[in-house]
């Protein structure tokens, strides 16, 4: 091996805040970590360095009232009745649109949920603070909490 080769457990692309909490968790782990980016430092941190990161959170142990019904709403929109009729149906026998459509697995759904209060645990535990922050959200009722310093803060304080 030269003296430019190095050796990682692990390898992460991207610096956004899923790259860069999965980066550190691995490395809370044990692991030796690479983390890549196509941005510069100074840059890093994708499109999670401009968001505000609101979350449908009541606090940072509970989930907003029905949190996993919009993620639900959210992604599949609503579908043509005449179409998912078919979901009932084997796969193969299914209409060949409902086979091409993204469906959400619910038991994501419902995983996401649980592990929303332990996950925002775990990155105020690396120094970021969480507030009821206004939102210009006016079509939606929901308790909303973010990152004070939005995305950037989250990209900041990962990032170190």
């Amino acid at each position: 091996m030269s003296t430019m080769e190095k050796t990682y457990d692990v390898v992460v692309a991207g610096s956004g805040i899923a790259g860069l909490s999965a980066a550190i968790s691995a490395r809370e782990s044990g692991a030796r970590v690479a983390l890549l980016d196509r941005a510069t430092e100074k840059e890093s941190g994708g499109n999670t360095r401009y968001t505000e990161a609101y979350l449908r959170m009541k606090s940072l142990d509970e989930v907003a009232d029905g949190l996993a019904e919009a993620i639900v709403d959210d992604f599949m929109g609503h579908p043509d009745p005449g179409i998912t009729a078919d979901s009932g149906l084997e796969w193969r026998r299914r209409d060949p649109l409902l086979r091409a459509h993204p469906v959400v697995d619910l038991d994501y759904v419902a995983a996401f949920a649980d592990n929303a209060g332990p996950t925002l645990r775990w990155l105020e535990s690396h120094g970021i603070s969480f507030a009821e922050l206004p939102t210009l959200f006016l079509t939606v009722s929901t308790t909303r909490l973010a990152p004070v310093g939005g995305g950037l803060a989250l990209v900041e304080a990962l990032g170190r």
